[in-house]
């Protein structure tokens, strides 16, 4: 993970040093993915791991990744390829709670133009990230229908 940030923090050295007159400040995002991935069985698709797992296993298991991209001088994160609101909901929580000063976006993963993967309807994951953590929170979106 840190030699990715030390990559793409040269990337944006050199597209800086280049430019004339330089472009306004380019920022380093550090991707967060789900849990899911790590099942192997394409779960991270449909979600369904999040009956299974608590809040805190969820915390615990993000803890690391993000510990390592923030070490490594990340702007903000990109908590990306959500497929359930627990999930962001947890993720949120923890930044709130150990990377008060770290600044993410959170990107579902939607199984039709209204519901996430696990089927909440995406204005109520909105809606719940924002009441979960504002003040961190720069964006909610979609990254795959």
């Amino acid at each position: 993970i840190r030699q990715a940030v030390t990559l793409a923090k040269q990337a944006v050295v050199k597209c800086a040093s280049s430019t004339n007159p330089p472009r306004q400040q380019v920022m380093i995002a550090g991707s967060v993915g789900p849990y899911g991935a790590c099942l192997h069985d394409g779960s991270e698709y449909r979600g369904e791991y999040v009956e299974d797992v608590t809040a805190q296993q969820l915390r615990d298991w993000h803890r690391p990744r993000i510990t390592a991209l923030v070490a490594a001088g990340v702007d903000l994160l990109a908590v990306e390829t959500i497929p359930a609101v627990q999930e962001a909901v947890a993720v949120l929580n923890l930044l709130r709670e150990e990377f008060s000063d770290v600044k993410a976006w959170v990107s579902f993963t939607c199984k039709d133009n209204v519901n996430t993967s696990h089927g909440e309807p995406f204005h109520e994951a909105v809606l719940q990230c924002c009441q979960t953590n504002r003040s961190q929170l720069v964006a909610v979106g979609v990254n795959c229908v």
